[in-house]
């Protein structure tokens, strides 16, 4: 009898080993292709290289990365596109925040691509990273807020919701009418601080921002929560209240 438990009992450990194992090969193969704002970087300089910006032509207009070719994503033909690109080449591939362009990157290794590559976590973490962008459109930059100033102008006994956003980021334009619209309904209650992280990089850095928008509470100074993305104005309403 411990002679057949002991069998089972390497059967199940074996089974077990072997799906952990599986389970890691099938995470590795997810990721793989994606890279970090450093590595994108280093890939880049190499030769026989093309950097593809996925995003509209709108959003490309917004600001782009040198020697960046425009093929829009949601394009009716973006893969007709696609496929006359050469195949000797080692394509780089970035959007706003890293989803049409993994999907891109998807798409052209089942057209027969073998080295392309996604920028994670997209034009948005590349410009937190404070590395280079080829602007259509001077932007004004200023020293921004210090840790400092801005430490002493959340000590209200009113809630401070601190939105963290880029005049060039699509999201954030839809989270400022969530704002408007609770600033209004709740303006004895909440201030709405708004900073421009090209203005505020600093700050932003000390507030460990990685998206935008992204969204701070505060109340007597104190740190009570902070997310990213857009929320909705019902959501962001019963966590207002909740504190």
């Amino acid at each position: 009898m411990k002679s057949i438990n002991l069998k089972v009992a390497m059967l199940l450990l074996s089974a077990f080993l072997w799906s952990s194992s599986h389970s890691q090969t099938v995470a590795d193969t997810s990721t793989k292709g994606i890279l970090t704002v450093n590595d994108f970087e280093k890939k880049s300089k190499e030769s026989n290289i093309q950097i593809i910006d996925v995003r509209t032509s709108e959003e490309f207009k917004s600001g782009y990365l040198k020697g960046a070719k425009n093929i829009d994503y949601y394009a009716k033909d973006f893969e007709k596109q696609i496929q006359t690109l050469p195949k000797s080449k080692t394509y780089l591939l970035y959007c706003l925040g890293g989803t049409r362009s993994g999907k891109a990157m998807e798409m052209m290794k089942q057209n027969g691509f073998q080295n392309v590559y996604s920028l994670k976590g997209g034009i948005m973490k590349w410009r937190i990273e404070d590395k280079p962008i080829i602007e259509t459109v001077a932007i004004k930059t200023s020293k921004g807020m210090t840790p400092d100033e801005f430490n002493l102008r959340v000590k209200s006994d009113k809630m401070i919701v601190v939105e963290i956003y880029a005049p060039w980021c699509p999201p954030c334009k839809k989270m400022n009418l969530i704002l408007d619209s609770v600033s209004n309904e709740m303006k004895d209650k909440i201030e709405i601080l708004r900073l421009n992280f090209d203005n505020n990089k600093d700050l932003a850095k000390y507030l460990n921002v990685e998206n935008f928008p992204t969204l701070y509470l505060y109340k007597d100074g104190q740190h009570l929560w902070h997310g990213d993305g857009v929320m909705e104005k019902e959501r962001l309403l019963k966590l207002i209240n909740r504190y």
